[in-house]
């Protein structure tokens, strides 16, 4: 699993055990409903603006660490091609 997807993962666990509506999220932050679906399903590609608000909203905060470098072979799982 990529880090986005696996940030999307526990950012809609804490959502769900908020009982709050990707509607709701999204209201919160100013944001939509679509750009909360695809930051929980780790494709967000949009404002980094935007993904900070919404880890702020459960307290998180965005940080780098440094990882080993990505073979050829895991590149592809990276970096899907898409659509």
């Amino acid at each position: 699993m990529t880090p986005r997807k696996e940030i999307g993962k526990q950012l809609q666990q804490e959502r769900k055990a908020q009982k709050m509506s990707q509607t709701e999220a999204a209201e919160k932050i100013k944001s939509n409903r679509q750009t909360i679906s695809a930051i929980e399903r780790g494709v967000y590609l949009g404002s980094i603006a935007t993904f900070e608000r919404y880890l702020m909203l459960f307290g998180y905060s965005l940080a780098i660490t440094k990882t080993k470098m990505p073979t050829f072979e895991e590149l592809d799982d990276l970096f899907p091609m898409e659509d």
